[in-house]
Parts: structure tokens; sequence; C-alpha cells
């Protein structure tokens, strides 16, 4: 008898504690702390996008959000860096697999050939691109984002995107070296960060034009945007593969001889 008494106490504590575990997952006004932290990112995505980053004050998030708690973002992120951090890592996650999907095919097609230049392109930039249609906007607020990050001198970028971005990026490239063995690697650096900036640069303008214009969910339709990635990935495939042209020296500079431009060169450590 006494076993099954403290059996029904141990039931009844447990039946306490998970109602107590219930009460604390959902928190103050019936709002589980999940819902509340997708709310402030999606809340600061958005305003982000429309007004800047440094322009948006933790407060005014709090505000679009509806967080009843006037600290919730500083409960949830601790601070405006780490939601930045948050922000971007749950979009390019989904970007990164997507990249990644599409560069597998293209090795697969290639087989033991170097893949074509052009598609290892489309399977790298053309992702970014179709955000355009997506209808709930959610891609090209991201990529307005990531845009104003970039453009930042305040935000270290590198520093805020996770890992997996930089590592896919690295196999990407390397990949690129494959396709373009005439190019040095430095310069195909360049071109290739070069790409990464027109790329972003094209999709938030194209997607504040079509802001500007009235539109609501996707900034066109599908089949404009893969137009319009198109010209951008022919035109990225003709940077990545220009002809590089010789050091132009400065009027007046002394002429180095071979050898020593040679030496010069083998010093700098920089990839060929």
């Amino acid at each position: 008898m006494a076993r099954v008494g403290g059996g029904g106490v141990r039931k009844r504590r447990a039946r306490t504690g998970t109602a107590r575990a219930g009460a604390n997952a959902v928190g103050r006004g019936g709002q589980a702390p999940e819902d509340t932290r997708t709310r402030l990112l999606d809340a600061a995505e958005r305003l982000f996008a429309e007004q800047g980053i440094q322009a948006v004050s933790l407060r005014s998030i709090n505000v679009a959000a509806g967080a009843r708690n006037a600290s919730a973002v500083h409960y949830h992120f601790q601070s405006k860096e780490n939601l930045l951090r948050e922000l971007l890592a749950r979009r390019i996650r989904f970007f990164e697999q997507e990249r990644i999907d599409r560069m597998f095919g293209v090795l697969v097609e290639a087989g033991d050939e170097v893949p074509e230049l052009r598609q290892v392109v489309e399977a790298a930039f053309l992702p970014t691109v179709l955000v355009l249609a997506d209808p709930t906007g959610a891609g090209a607020r991201y990529v307005q984002v990531l845009a104003r990050a970039m453009a930042d001198p305040a935000i270290d970028l590198d520093r805020l995107v996770p890992t997996s971005f930089h590592e896919g990026s690295a196999k990407l490239f390397e990949i690129l070296r494959r396709a373009l063995p005439e190019v040095p690697g430095r310069v195909l650096l360049q071109r290739f960060l070069f790409a990464i900036d027109l790329v972003v640069g094209a999709v938030a303008r194209m997607d504040r034009v079509a802001r500007r214009s009235g539109a609501a969910g996707a900034s066109m339709e599908e089949k404009e945007a893969r137009e319009f990635g198109g010209v951008l990935v022919d035109y990225i495939t003709g940077g990545l593969s220009a002809p590089v042209s010789a050091p132009r020296r400065r009027p007046g500079a002394p002429t180095r001889s071979a050898g020593e431009e040679s030496s010069t060169r083998g010093g700098r450590g920089t990839p060929s």
C-alpha cells in the first residue's frame, strides 16, 4: 500500500512538473519561446531590409514582432549582432543546401571531365536569383539584408556567417580553378568575389524596384527571374573566363628584370 501511495505521489509530482514545464515553454501571454524567437527574427529581417541594419533599434523589433516583453530581443539573442548572426544562418543553410545539390549534379554529369564553366556558375548563383520569384518575399528580404550588411563597414560579415558558408565557398572556388586553370588563382579569387557582390547587389536592386512598383509577394514571375538569372550567369561566366591582361607599369616606374619579377611573385604567398 505504501508503494502504491508513493507511486501516486510521484505521478502527481510528475504531472505538476509537466504542467510547469508547459507553462514555462509557453511563457507569458501564451506565446511559446520558439514562436517568439521566430517572430523576432522575421520582424528584424523585414525592418533590416526596409530601413537598414544600423537604423533599426531593438525596441522597434520588439514592437514589430508584437513581443509583450520589452526586452525580448535581449532575452533571446543578447545583442543585435547575435540576432543578425542567427538571421543570416537560418537562410544561408537553405541556400547552401540548394547550391550543394545543384553542384553535385554538375559534377556527376561531368564525371572525370572538367565541369562546364557556365553550369558551375549557374549552380552557384541561380538559387540566389530565384528568390525574386518567391511568393512569400522572405528570400528577397534576406538578400536585401545581406546586401546592406556587405555595404556596411561596421559589420564584419565574414565573422557573422556560419562556417559552412566559408567551407562551401572554398569548395566552389576549387571547382572554378579546375574549370579555369589558365586564370591565376589570385585573379580568379578577385573575380569570384566580384561575382558574389554583383549577384547580391543585382537581386537586391531588382527587389527594391519591384517593391516601389507595389509588389507585395514575389518580385517577378519565375520565368522572368530565370531569364534575369540567365543574363547574370552569362555575364559572370564571361567575367571569370576573361583574358588576364599584363600588369600595367606606372609612367616613370623602374623596369624590373624577369628574375626580379619572378622573385617578387614567388614571395607573395598568393594562389596561382
